[in-house]
């Protein structure tokens, strides 16, 4: 399985990316190869990257269905009410396709408003980060296609601030209309 896990990695990454690469990362990297053949091998996925339909039903069986946190399913019902929005299809006899969990508190608001401004035609987002004190950051985020910034609370780490500020932005849009 490494052997095969090494051809496809050389195969579909090219070489002059692969020489960036770091040790750790080409590890990395052949470790997810080898996951997904593995879970090819063994009938969980397609070659296309899809859960079979089997898997889905297996795990429908095992799990029960998926519930989305409240503030998820908020955002989502915001998001798919776009007619551009791009949603997810099920698999086989699949009415609810299988998502994993993510707790309310966990969530990617710089992903749902990067995909915000996919589903409505807008250029990305960009972010700028001002440090005020040592571990303290705040973020603001601007949307070029609507010319509106949005400050976040500070945070102690670029990253979460940068959270902060995606998350403003996205309870702007998702209470607009």
């Amino acid at each position: 399985r490494a052997t095969k896990a090494l051809e496809a990695f050389c195969l579909l990454v090219p070489e002059d990316r692969r020489a960036k690469l770091k040790q750790r990362q080409v590890e990395e990297r052949l470790f997810a190869f080898a996951a997904v053949l593995r879970l090819v091998e063994d009938g969980f996925m397609t070659t296309q990257f899809q859960p079979t339909q089997d898997a889905c039903h297996n795990t429908l069986e095992a799990c029960g269905p998926y519930s989305a946190p409240c503030s998820q399913q908020q955002l989502g019902a915001r998001f798919e009410a776009d007619s551009t929005a791009v949603t997810a299809k099920p698999v086989g006899e699949i009415e609810q396709p299988l998502q994993p969990h993510k707790p309310a508190s966990k969530l990617d608001f710089k992903s749902e408003l990067n995909q915000l401004s996919q589903s409505r035609r807008w250029q990305l987002p960009s972010y700028s980060c001002e440090r005020l004190a040592e571990q303290r950051f705040q973020a603001t985020v601007m949307l070029p296609a609507v010319g509106q910034t949005f400050t976040g609370e500070a945070a102690s780490s670029k990253r979460h601030a940068e959270q902060n500020a995606a998350c403003e932005a996205v309870k702007a849009f998702a209470n607009d209309d």
